[in-house]
């Protein structure tokens, strides 16, 4: 059991005590807030392992010629429903303080376990994101024709253009560019020396950003933006995500027990638990429950075969795909 005790905490008699936590590393804003709707994080209680949502196939055929000279039978065109397969995650936190701890450092439990509270939530999100994004850039992934570059290069705006242009005449529809910090500032680096127009270049120097053709930028050190390939160069996933592109919906009821108190050690103990749930979904695909099973490791949600395809056409999944390295 591991159990803060008196001697892990730093005793300052004569300093307020301020902060109780570092600040997040991880920039969670911008992916949530900014994301023009591509990246969704909603409640929505759903029974069971898996959420199940059905949908009728289009229908590409639906329109045909009609014979003017005839009335011999028509042929019916058929209509097809699917559904679309979310996968519950079960998650849950524990953090133990021996009180002794508190009455060296002269803490308030109760006050304590709030702001514990307040950090808690901020770790669910960034947890959260940062599957969400290995979902969304795995189920891409597995689909060639979405996906391009192969991490040998360096991200520039032709690189881009030729991932978005992937979607075809559905190009547009993208609304948000998700990528890591380090092809971000590749991208700022290759508009000050390439051969763009020098309101690019100097928008860059002025503001500290650069445009990816009129989408917004989600920047973010998330782990579902890197591949850390072990030995070999890293390579970044750089995402042109449309509406709804991943989308994580809290399905059971949040439970947070904070400042209890526990007996029967060799010291009192203060405990915090809590325990959620959350549905994982992508844009065109499902969870595959025989292959990805019933409340995945992130491993499992990183493996390209455990999300299939279930819309017809690429034009209608979550977005595109496109592996970079670092300059």
């Amino acid at each position: 059991m591991a159990v803060t005790t008196h001697t892990d905490v730093v005793i300052s008699e004569d300093h307020f005590y301020g902060g109780l936590f570092e600040e997040m590393e991880q920039n969670l804003e911008s992916l949530t807030t900014g994301s023009r709707g591509a990246i969704v994080i909603n409640d929505a209680r759903i029974k069971g392992d898996y959420g199940y949502d059905s949908f009728f196939t289009s229908i590409d055929d639906m329109v045909e010629r009609r014979v003017v000279d005839t009335v011999s039978a028509g042929t019916a065109t058929q209509a097809l429903e699917k559904e679309y397969v979310s996968v519950k995650l079960n998650r849950r936190t524990q953090i133990e303080w021996s009180l002794d701890a508190f009455k060296k450092k002269q803490l308030d439990p109760m006050g304590f376990s709030f702001v514990l509270g307040r950090e808690f939530q901020r770790r669910k999100m960034q947890e959260m994101v940062n599957l969400g994004m290995t979902a969304v850039a795995t189920a891409l992934e597995s689909q060639s024709a979405l996906t391009t570059g192969t991490g040998s290069a360096s991200i520039t705006h032709a690189l881009i253009n030729t991932s978005f242009a992937t979607r075809g005449d559905k190009a547009g529809q993208i609304v948000s560019c998700a990528l890591h910090s380090v092809p971000y500032y590749d991208l700022i680096g290759q508009a000050l020396t390439d051969k763009m127009p020098a309101n690019i270049g100097g928008g860059a120097i002025e503001v500290g950003t650069v445009p990816i053709f009129g989408r917004a930028a989600l920047v973010s050190d998330s782990s579902g933006l890197v591949d850390l390939n072990a030995s070999l160069t890293d390579t970044y996933n750089v995402l042109g995500l449309v509406p709804g592109a991943v989308i994580m919906s809290q399905s059971e009821p949040e439970t947070i027990v904070g400042a209890e108190l526990v007996t029967g050690l060799h010291n009192l103990v203060y405990r915090f638990q809590a325990e959620w749930t959350y549905n994982l979904a992508v844009k065109g695909f499902q969870w595959d429950v025989s292959s990805g099973g019933a409340n995945p490791t992130d491993a499992n949600v990183g493996t390209t075969t455990n999300w299939d395809q279930i819309d017809t056409s690429d034009k209608t999944l979550a977005g595109t795909l496109l592996v970079v390295k670092g300059a």
